[in-house]
């Protein structure tokens, strides 16, 4: 079955875990392109508001210090970074035989860790029983699971 009339899934991340939207990308995808080219078609005012949402306060100095097409493409990788991360690890592990071993899972659970306000790394030394307690399959249904989260 087809994930849309002309394509098998999104142009952009692989996956069919989004409904299309237009052009061969999900609701995901396209709202990261859209907002690409909002960066790439702003003034001065504009790409400030996007430096405040997608640039760290560790970077500031090193992005002020760059001209503004070079700022733009800064801001443009960050945005991909952060919207499409994990919806490109979904795609890889659902779609090809990648192994899930227990520092794919750590990572995963700590970013989920903290998005809900807790930045202590407390799976770091808890995921040992994965790999004993559960087989590759289902370390792969695991990670998918927990992904799916992030991308939700």
């Amino acid at each position: 079955m087809k994930w849309s009339r002309n394509y098998e899934s999104c142009l952009k991340c692989k996956t069919t875990l989004f409904h299309h939207k237009g052009h061969g990308l999900c609701t995901k995808c396209y709202d990261v392109v859209k907002k690409i080219h909002e960066v790439e078609n702003s003034n001065d005012a504009e790409l400030e508001k996007f430096r405040i949402k997608y640039i760290p306060a560790s970077k500031i100095n090193i992005f002020k210090s760059e001209n503004i097409q070079s700022q733009k493409e800064i801001i443009k990788k960050e945005i991909e970074n952060k919207s499409l991360k994990y919806i490109k690890q979904y795609g890889e592990i659902e779609s090809e035989n990648i192994r899930v071993d227990i520092v794919k899972l750590e990572t995963i659970l700590n970013e989920i860790s903290r998005r809900i306000g807790n930045n202590d790394n407390l799976y770091t030394n808890h995921l040992m029983s994965f790999n004993s307690h559960f087989n590759e399959k289902q370390r792969k249904i695991i990670a998918l699971k927990l992904l799916y989260m992030l991308v939700k």
